[in-house]
């Protein structure tokens, strides 16, 4: 039994038996897109993740600096801005890549605005500002 018959005006019949070669090669490209796009995403989502886990690293360490300032001038005895800047050297010094850049006094206030700068080889330093109350005698 022949697929190629020819019906009443003469023309061949189309056949059911399989796919053209055209069919398959467009099938095959649109695979080939969707699979770059996944594969595109997937590189994506890992420089996603690695920016996410840089963060995340930094905002542990530099929340543990402020935990280690906080327990530090929450001592009852009153001290000056120059103690306060000796506390805070000494407590970095546990964490090499950050250095005191500056403190500032905000007002008349007890409060005081610490500069602590990240150094990273690689790109630019990050800064990052903290606030703690310190009673100055």
């Amino acid at each position: 039994m022949s697929h190629n018959k020819k019906n009443e005006s003469g023309y061949r019949k189309k056949s059911d038996a399989g796919y053209t070669l055209i069919e398959v090669i467009i099938a095959i490209g649109m695979c080939g897109f969707g699979l770059g796009c996944v594969l595109g995403l997937y590189g994506m989502g890992l420089k996603i993740n690695i920016g996410s886990e840089t963060i995340l690293n930094q905002s542990l360490e530099i929340n543990s600096i402020l935990d280690s300032i906080i327990n530090q001038c929450n001592d009852k005895e009153k001290s000056s801005s120059e103690a306060l800047e000796i506390k805070i050297k000494n407590i970095l010094v546990d964490y090499p890549d950050y250095a005191l850049i500056g403190i500032k006094k905000d007002g008349n206030s007890n409060l005081y605005t610490l500069e602590i700068r990240q150094n990273n080889k690689e790109k630019k330093g990050k800064y990052f500002f903290l606030k703690v109350h310190w009673s100055t005698g």
